[in-house]
């Protein structure tokens, strides 16, 4: 509590003033010339008062505000009036400057050299002397609000036990620039109250130097939610003291933390250099990312610090012993969730017996870090070390975690420039050589830096992340509990841990990074040692470069990469437990290793082997073969040479391979295809499937599906028009049947645009590929007898085709087609008959790295190609209510004749195909619901042009093709010799699938000689999506 600006004095007191009564009416001339040191005295409000000389009895201000006191020259301010019990006394809103030359003497038990109220600005540069025999007495003392600063040359010394350099009360701004001396047993350097949620630099700094001599002293004591820097020298010399006291945290949101940048060295016994209490978080609430319609971040840092910076050394050095470097969360709290959490970029150093550097309490914030996440190094966490924290021979355990939350987790952050380094010489002795202490909770340490020494995570379910570029040497004991070790990822290269260091985790998960040009993972040592579950997760990679022991079960993740070095002679993977494969297996040879026709064995599991590998990389190429083979005990591997056709996959493959088979042999072909082939047959280099598949022509059979899908469009626009309107056709939603209003069409011109847009997957070794082909079609409707309608039409269309590493191609389409159709009654038949004639332009891209010299060139070729198209179709209307249900059959013929390719600007790589002439013929089946319906109501008037006669309409299909899904192209390479053998390979589409068609029809009813047309159809396969847009405009006559 601060003491009020006056306080009667003590019945003893009263008595000795009396006694003495006379000697002071004696001496009143000298008393009257001391008691002038301050003028004017008493002061009135804004006064200025100047202090000079002495006056030990004190000076007394309390009874105005707004006052300003500075001294001058040598001033000595004391105590000695025991009425007053001050050297100075102020009361609210004033200035107090004590010059270099001042100084303030209090001599009195509980005395006070200077006393005050609130919103005082109060600076000391001279000296502040509380002697011996002044127990319990206090330098300065004020309430809240103030503004107190011990400058450069300020020396407080505090001699009697209990006293206190600087009390203040709460929301006050405290500074040490200068040197405060305790030496007296319980005293306080600097003891501020609370941070009632005013900002900083609220609280208490000291920049200066603090030396606490005596017994159980302390530097800074502050109460809850106040701020504290210490940027100067602390030494707590007496046992049982501390650098720092602070309270608890209550306010997450207040702008509070407590830092260490200077140096505080803790040389006493059961002494601290920081103690806080709980709730040490900072909190800052902020925008983001400058969007008003996102929320706010939450940032929350930890709130105890012992911070290096430039010259600032932010060194803690406890030689004492039993004692403490940080000591975060009140020990009293039994719950454990302290929430205190801690900083460390400075130099931490340990020698004394027992003593700890940094001890924290458990948290109720964290939840378990979910280590299956893309980042594996979380945010805020308990301890984050990105410092120096060392210890000698007899120091305890250099990090400590207390206690903990249930189903919460202390976390524990070493950073890329952390070091956490235990003697180990007294390893054995209990709590020797420990670098991190955990709880019996759960426990998680993400290491990025460097420690050294023994991490002994205790009891619960505690988890290790040791990411590239860690090093650990030490121990590593998890305890009781299912603890999990994780290899974190990588950004570069391979790194090796020791399990010879791990005991008592029951899961290693190792981590990686696939994907990039250099293989990035992780490898194993001494791995007989651990006897639990290695996983190989999800874009992790165990790399195997000698043969190496599990002493547990392995499990390789789908998306995860074992990599294998084999010798032929020792498996390079054995798994004493069960092993579950799965991911990649990416499997290399030593020099040692030949083709040979007995497999040999390259992983070997004693308990049971499930599963297989989803990919496999073989390290030989060329017309080397290698087969995994998969047994109860592992997985074999058969290597052994098997020519061109023996590496090829697929039938297309096989083809180009016996083509090059016989390029080799025969020997007589261009040059630089001949090298090729030669150098091919001898490197044991690449996966030449992939250079068949680079070589083969069947992107040219996509241009024929394209053909024929053309002309079938065309047919369809002309078979999908609705029914005409017919003189005594009703509409039947009317509520009274109303007769619809038909205009007789004699003849029609008519102008429709056409867009189809297809997409092939890859399947049964055919390559994927896209289209998109589009144009304008006319046409014109003529009814020369009832029943009978005649068109022709004229199209042209224009489209590209994209097939898979091949490039784009261009194909253009000129097409006549003539379409009659006959009802009668509720049945119509239609056919129609079509040629057209097509301009290819084809450019192929033929690039392969495989072998050792690459190849990459673009083979082009300009073609044409004729087609004739026959189609049919027969539908029976069947009006159900207002809806028209009409089951439709139809079916197309298509020939098609293209004309030989041989492509230039590829060398002896281009293709040279012969003609072709191909047959596509499919049938259909299906429904087709329609309605007819008169709109004459609106809304509003804007929509009045919807007035008129609708004819929606929905099909649904069956579509097999009978001929022609599958097609051949024969030739051979431009550098093939004429004496090799051509090749055949087949383009194949899917022979199958469903038709959907969504259609509308309109004729205005102001304008009923123009009838509007717009279409949706869609052919959908197991392997192919095509989609096609028609939009029409008639004009009857």
């Amino acid at each position: 509590m601060i003491p009020p600006p006056l306080r009667p004095p003590a019945p003893h007191r009263r008595r000795g003033l009396l006694a003495t009564l006379a000697v002071l009416l004696v001496c009143v001339s000298l008393a009257e010339r001391v008691e002038a040191a301050c003028t004017p005295d008493p002061p009135a409000d804004d006064d200025v008062v100047v202090c000079s000389g002495t006056d030990s009895s004190g000076y007394d201000a309390s009874g105005a505000t707004g006052v300003t006191i500075t001294t001058v020259g040598v001033t000595t301010l004391g105590d000695g009036d025991p009425g007053l019990d001050s050297a100075v006394v102020i009361s609210d809103d004033n200035t107090v400057t004590l010059g270099p030359d001042a100084t303030i003497s209090v001599t009195d038990p509980g005395g006070f050299g200077l006393r005050g109220g609130d919103r005082n600005t109060i600076s000391l540069d001279g000296a502040l002397d509380v002697s011996a025999a002044a127990t319990g007495a206090t330098g300065i003392a004020v309430g809240n609000d103030n503004d107190v600063t011990l400058g450069l040359d300020a020396i407080v010394t505090l001699d009697a036990d209990d006293a206190i350099g600087v009390l203040a009360g709460n929301d006050n701004i405290v500074q040490n620039l200068g040197r405060i001396v305790v030496n007296g047993d319980d005293g306080r350097a600097i003891s501020i109250g609370r941070n009632t949620g005013l900002p900083l630099p609220n609280g208490a700094s000291s920049t200066g130097e603090i030396v606490l001599d005596g017994l159980r002293g302390y530097g800074i004591q502050s109460d809850d939610d106040s701020g504290v820097l210490i940027g100067g020298t602390v030494e707590v010399n007496g046992d049982g003291g501390r650098a720092l006291s602070a309270g608890n945290k209550t306010a997450t949101t207040n702008d509070a933390n407590i830092t260490n940048v200077g140096r505080i060295t803790v040389a006493a016994d059961d002494a601290y250099g920081l103690k806080v209490g709980d709730g040490w978080i900072d909190d800052f609430i902020g925008d983001h990312d400058g969007n008003p319609f996102t929320p706010v971040q939450q940032i929350l840092l930890p709130g105890t610090r012992n911070l290096a910076n430039g010259s600032d050394p932010g060194a803690i050095d406890v030689t004492g012993d039993r004692s403490f470097g940080i000591f975060a969360g009140d020990e009293s709290n039994p719950n454990g969730d302290h929430d205190s959490f801690v900083a460390n970029t400075g130099a931490i150093d340990v020698t004394g017996t027992d003593s700890i550097a940094i001890s924290v309490g458990g948290n109720s914030r964290f939840d378990p870090f979910e280590l299956g996440g893309v980042d594996l190094r979380p945010g805020l966490v308990t301890l984050n070390n990105d410092g120096m924290i060392t210890g000698g021979a007899d120091a305890g355990p250099l990090i400590e975690i207390r206690d903990f939350v249930a189903g919460h987790e202390n976390r524990i952050l070493n950073d890329e420039n952390g070091l956490i380094s235990a003697d180990v010489t007294n390893r054995g002795t209990p709590g020797r050589g420990i670098a991190i202490s955990g709880s019996a909770g759960e426990d998680l340490v993400v290491n990025l830096g460097s420690i050294e020494g023994d991490v002994d995570l205790d009891a619960g379910n505690d988890r290790y992340v040791h990411h590239e570029g860690a090093s650990f040497v030490g121990r590593l004991e998890g305890g009781a509990g299912d603890d999990e070790l994780t290899l974190g990822r990588q950004s570069a290269g391979i790194e090796t841990f020791d399990l010879s260091q791990v005991s008592g985790f029951e899961r290693l998960r190792v981590n990686g990074a696939n994907g990039g040009a250099d293989p990035i993972g992780w490898m194993l040592s001494n791995g007989d040692a651990f006897l639990g579950l290695t996983e190989v997760v999800n874009g992790g990679r165990l790399d195997v470069p000698t043969p190496l022991t599990l002493g547990g079960d392995l499990i390789v993740r789908r998306r995860g990469i074992l990599a294998l070095t084999s010798d032929q002679t020792t498996p390079a993977l054995t798994v004493r437990g069960d092993a579950r494969l799965g991911g990649t297996l990416e499997l290399r040879f030593t020099p040692s290793v030949t083709p040979s026709p007995t497999p040999f064995r390259i992983i070997e599991v004693m308990g049971a082997r499930t599963r297989t590998f989803r990919n496999e990389i073989m390290p030989f190429g060329g017309t080397f073969a290698l087969s995994t083979i998969y047994d109860a005990s592992g997985v074999l591997v058969l290597f052994e040479a098997a020519g061109f056709e023996g590496v090829a996959r697929g039938a297309n493959q096989r083809a180009i391979a016996r083509h090059i088979a016989a390029i080799e042999l025969d020997g007589t072909s261009a040059g630089d295809l001949q090298s090729a082939v030669d150098e091919w047959a001898t490197s044991g280099m690449g996966v030449l499937s992939n250079v068949y598949q680079a070589l083969s022509p069947e992107p040219y059979d996509a241009q024929t599906t394209l053909l024929v899908e053309g002309g079938r469009r065309v047919a369809g626009l002309l078979f999908d028009r609705p029914r005409e309107c017919r003189d005594g056709d009703v509409d039947r939603w009317a509520g009274v049947q109303a007769p619809l209003p038909c205009h007789a069409r004699r003849w029609s011109p008519w102008l429709a645009a056409v867009g189809s847009f297809r997409s092939r997957d890859g399947f049964s070794g055919h390559p994927r590929y896209d289209a998109q082909l589009g144009g304008l079609v006319f046409g014109v409707d003529a009814r020369p007898l009832a029943g009978l309608d005649l068109t022709f039409a004229i199209s042209s269309q224009r489209g590209r085709i994209n097939a898979a590493l091949a490039g784009d191609s261009t194909l253009t389409l000129a097409d006549l087609t003539a379409q009659g159709a006959y009802s009668a009654g509720p049945l119509r038949v239609q056919a129609a008959v079509g040629w057209g004639h097509g301009f290819h332009a084809t450019r192929r891209r033929i690039d392969f790295a495989e072998t050792p010299t690459a190849i990459d060139v673009t083979g082009d070729v300009d073609y044409d190609s004729d087609r004739v198209l026959v189609a049919g179709e027969a539908g029976w209307l069947l009006p159900l209510g207002p809806i028209d249900v009409e089951p439709l059959v139809g079916f197309d013929w298509t020939w098609v004749f293209q004309r030989a390719v041989r492509e230039s600007h590829a060398g002896g790589f281009g293709a040279r195909l012969d003609d072709r002439e191909d047959e596509v013929g499919s049938l259909t089946a299906g429904l087709r619901l329609s309605t007819t319906y008169r709109h004459q109501r609106y809304l509003i008037e804007s929509l009045e042009w919807m007035d008129g006669v609708w004819r929606p309409s929905l099909d649904l299909r069956f579509r097999q093709l009978v001929a022609g899904d599958r097609r051949d192209l024969t030739g051979r390479f431009v550098g093939s010799a004429d004496t090799v053998p051509k090749y055949t390979i087949q383009g194949e589409e899917d022979a199958q699938g469903a038709e959907l068609g969504l259609g509308v029809s309109f004729v205005p009813e102001n304008a009923n000689r123009l009838q509007i047309d717009l279409r949706y159809e869609a052919f959908v396969a197991p392997h192919t999506l095509d989609q096609n847009l028609v939009a029409r405009v008639a004009l009857g006559f």
